[in-house]
């Protein structure tokens, strides 16, 4: 996807977002390399997006996108160096709305909240796949501000710049792995929301689904001029692209053991 035309940056967004246009005059949030956090966010987000897109989960589409020439001048001029002619769009959607966070102290507790607020069993559905997804990418920052309703009163799910974050490792890690103390489900939205073993399954048979070939095909697309490590791809391409026989069985093991201790202090 080529973009054409800087709009402006967003006021929210560590990475600096910004909204751009590309030939057919879509708008996209463009997240490029150059940005406060480094390349690791970018790359993050595509990948993370990619697999998001792929599971079928409520995500906006993901696409690398090329920044015109005058695009790159126009950031330059506002201060923001661009690094590389290549970043990710994440398609824009209009009229999204935040979830606010209960405050301290009120009444209203996250498991009621998020119900009352998406009632449909499709949509209680899509949690139990953000926290299978969540678990899956590593992805440790969810909070409310990456949840948002559509104009159909739908959840959307946003921003995959802290995925693939592994406790003790270094950013760029060549010995990614799973283990039965990686499972967390501490989301805030999350919370007393995904408690039936059942409902995670679904999503257990997309994962399940997903292989080495279909990681290498994303990986494929990552621009050399980002510098990611081969021996990074390489481990995180065994681990994701061996979920069966890792994440799978590992999810399952955790999710009986901890909603068996939730039935067992009621």
């Amino acid at each position: 996807m080529y973009c054409v035309e800087f709009d402006r940056f967003l006021r929210c967004g560590s990475t600096r977002p910004f909204l751009a246009r590309d030939e057919q005059n879509i708008q996209w949030v463009i997240k490029a390399h150059g940005n406060p956090l480094g390349v690791k966010t970018i790359f993050n987000e595509f990948v993370a997006g990619s697999l998001a897109n792929k599971i079928e989960l409520p995500w906006p589409d993901i696409s690398l996108v090329q920044l015109a020439p005058r695009v790159i001048t126009d950031l330059n001029k506002l201060g923001f160096r661009v690094h590389s002619e290549w970043a990710v769009g994440i398609k824009y959607i209009t009229d999204l709305r935040k979830v606010k966070m209960p405050s301290t102290g009120s009444n209203i507790r996250h498991s009621n909240l998020i119900p009352k607020l998406f009632p449909n069993k499709e949509d209680s559905m899509a949690f139990y796949g953000k926290a299978v997804f969540d678990n899956w990418v590593f992805l440790r920052d969810t909070k409310y501000d990456t949840l948002l309703i559509n104009s159909s009163s739908d959840p959307i799910f946003l921003d995959a710049s802290y995925a693939f974050y592994i406790d003790g490792e270094e950013e760029w890690s060549c010995n990614i792995q799973w283990e039965e103390t990686a499972i967390d489900l501490r989301s805030p939205y999350l919370q007393d929301i995904v408690i039936n073993v059942s409902h995670f399954e679904p999503w257990l048979a997309k994962i399940d689904k997903i292989n080495r070939s279909d990681i290498n095909r994303i990986f494929k697309n990552i621009p050399e001029a980002w510098s990611v490590p081969k021996c990074y791809l390489q481990s995180l391409e065994k681990v994701l692209g061996d979920s069966r026989n890792n994440f799978v069985p590992i999810f399952r093991r955790c999710m009986e053991y901890i909603v068996g201790m939730q039935g067992s202090t009621k």
